[in-house]
């Protein structure tokens, strides 16, 4: 009966995306996983919605899925405060402020004085120095790299993921918090060789509440680190340069970029991934992390 009426609720606040659409996203949110599953949540900068977006993924699934879900706050000092952690159960765990930036052995310490362990576990890692990636996509199995919605933030993100995604499964979930983003935008996100996802800005739940994103592509972006978390280990996609819709204007590519992209691309591609600051290697994180 939960799930059915958050399908409802859902489809009530549909506006363009079709009941297909809408239905599939639902269903992939709460689809089972065969084992428990981690998943980090990060961004480059601050300001991106990382927390927020953590926050409603975990919301999320400890509300429309069996098996409870646990919210781990580690992003550090200035630690947003919400009603929304108060979730029937959600279990929120928060890690203490010396414990940053992407402190993994307090990560650690801190799950193993955990019990039972939960069918989902989302870490709110916020910004983070770069040079600590690494060490968040090993102890994950799947990562959601947070930026903002214009085309520069899109790019230095997603370098940022090509580099990751040879250690980890990687959704990059742009959010438009300005409520700017159009068609160009969803072209570029549509067009990258890894899993993206445009997360909107609602205004109207903005308004005097905490909870700020649109209901229909939280679901998707939901459906999407679910779909990652289930799918077999392969390897990173090649760099590519971030693309503007045909008929913009924005024509000149990023800086150092090597390739531009497609109007499609598969989803997961087996090539050479491009390492950057990152070595390059394979191997999932120990089910028992």
């Amino acid at each position: 009966m939960r799930a059915a009426g958050a399908l409802g609720t859902l489809l009530r606040s549909a506006g363009p995306a079709s009941g297909r659409d809408l239905r599939a996203w639902h269903s992939g949110a709460v689809a089972p996983l065969a084992v428990k599953r981690r998943v980090g949540v990060t961004a480059l900068a601050a300001g991106a919605g990382c927390t927020t977006v953590a926050l409603e993924l975990a919301t999320l699934f400890a509300t429309r899925r069996a098996g409870g879900a646990r919210l781990v706050l580690a992003q550090g000092p200035g630690t947003p405060r919400s009603a929304r952690l108060e979730t029937p159960g959600l279990e929120v765990v928060t890690l203490a402020r010396e414990a940053w930036p992407a402190d993994t052995a307090a990560w650690r310490a801190a799950q193993d004085r955990l019990a039972p362990p939960v069918d989902l576990t989302i870490t709110d890692w916020g910004a983070t120095p770069a040079n600590r990636l690494r060490d968040l996509a090993d102890h994950s199995h799947a990562m959601c790299v947070v930026t903002k919605a214009d085309r520069a933030s899109i790019q230095e993100a997603f370098d940022v993921a090509t580099a990751l995604a040879v250690r980890v499964r990687i959704v990059l979930i742009a959010v438009d918090r300005a409520g700017s983003a159009g068609r160009a935008t969803r072209f570029v996100l549509e067009a990258l060789p890894l899993p993206a996802v445009l997360i909107e800005h609602d205004r109207v739940r903005a308004r005097g509440v905490d909870r700020a994103l649109a209901a229909p592509s939280l679901y998707r972006a939901a459906a999407t680190v679910i779909e990652a978390l289930a799918a077999p280990t392969e390897t990173t996609p090649a760099a590519h340069a971030v693309t503007p819709a045909p008929g913009t204007h924005e024509t000149t590519p990023a800086a150092g970029a090597t390739e531009t992209l497609p109007t499609r691309r598969r989803r997961r591609a087996r090539t050479t991934g491009r390492a950057g600051d990152f070595q390059a290697g394979d191997g999932e994180p120990e089910e028992g992390r």
